[in-house]
């Protein structure tokens, strides 16, 4: 088996047979899908069931609800592919999916490759420029943090199930466990191939998503998963360089994510200012003067007064 594609599924029923038919269209030989109902309580597991039953490739998994992380988690067990990718099942991809797979017996780690950002009313193409071929794990992390969007994604990247297992890169469970998954396994990773290629399709405004969420747990999760993300870096014994290149990173995803400060109830934002004063030191790494005059303005005047005055 060449690839998995592991599909984690809650209540997607108005979206799903499209996601699993952009698949079976493409007659993908050597590939099994699995699909994992992580305890939908609409109709969406009784679809998964009934693309099972006509495609013998497909392989559905029912479990309580667990959240995302273990769906996925549960997918990398049970699947046999050499590689392993996800696709998040209210998105799909085009046709040129199948280019992924001349590339698929290179042996790289991880295969990245771009998407199409979908909004209401505009898309948006996140693309590498040229093919590159990524030989140490210093050329991967040189190459593979610089595109903006496309490093944060697990939808986007083929990644080879033995290094998934052999490096203990599970999910965690938490909102950013894609950021944190990804950078987890850039840092570990030897070899990779970037690709000039966009096939995923990313529905990026839909109401109620992960991404359309405001709660303040949102911002410790984030915080907590940025943590990870650099102990996982010090266990690396990166060069000074590649280590302030993370941390750079790091705290790029910590400032992006705060934004939604003040789009907290009242005292939530009072409770995230202070949050951010005290892990202060993961935004310390900014290479842009904007970023440098954010840190410095939010000791002054607060950092939800930055966040409006700055537009970050």
């Amino acid at each position: 088996m060449d690839l998995s594609i592991i599909i984690p599924i809650y209540n997607v029923e108005t979206y799903l047979d499209k996601c699993i038919e952009s698949l079976v269209k493409l007659n993908l030989k050597d590939t099994e899908i699995i699909l994992v109902d992580d305890g939908s309580t609409d109709s969406s597991g009784r679809i998964a069931d009934q693309w099972a039953s006509k495609c013998d490739y497909i392989a559905v998994y029912h479990t309580e609800n667990s959240g995302q992380a273990m769906a996925r988690n549960l997918g990398i067990k049970k699947c046999s592919g050499k590689y392993v990718t996800f696709i998040d099942s209210d998105d799909y991809v085009e046709d040129n999916f199948v280019e992924i797979y001349k590339y698929l017996n290179k042996d790289a780690d991880i295969i990245f490759t771009g998407y199409i950002a979908e909004y209401l009313n505009s898309t948006d193409t996140i693309a590498y420029k040229q093919e590159l071929y990524l030989s140490n794990n210093g050329e991967v992390i040189d190459k593979c943090l610089e595109i903006s969007g496309n490093k944060n994604s697990v939808c986007c990247k083929m990644v080879k199930r033995d290094f998934i297992i052999n490096n203990d890169i599970w999910f965690i469970a938490g909102y950013a466990e894609d950021y944190n998954w990804a950078a987890r396994a850039i840092i570990d990773a030897n070899s990779a191939i970037v690709l000039p290629i966009s096939y995923y399709h990313y529905i990026a405004e839909r109401p109620n998503s992960t991404m359309n969420t405001y709660k303040i747990k949102r911002l410790y999760d984030i915080v907590d998963m940025s943590r990870s993300i650099l102990n996982a870096a010090q266990k690396a014994n990166l060069s000074p360089k590649r280590m302030k290149k993370i941390k750079q990173f790091v705290g790029f995803n910590v400032l992006s994510n705060f934004r939604i400060i003040n789009k907290l109830k009242p005292d939530e934002q009072l409770e995230a200012e202070d949050l951010l004063k005290k892990n202060i030191d993961l935004i310390r790494y900014q290479k842009s003067l904007l970023m440098k005059a954010f840190k410095l303005g939010g000791k002054i005047i607060g950092y939800r007064k930055m966040y409006k005055l700055t537009k970050i």
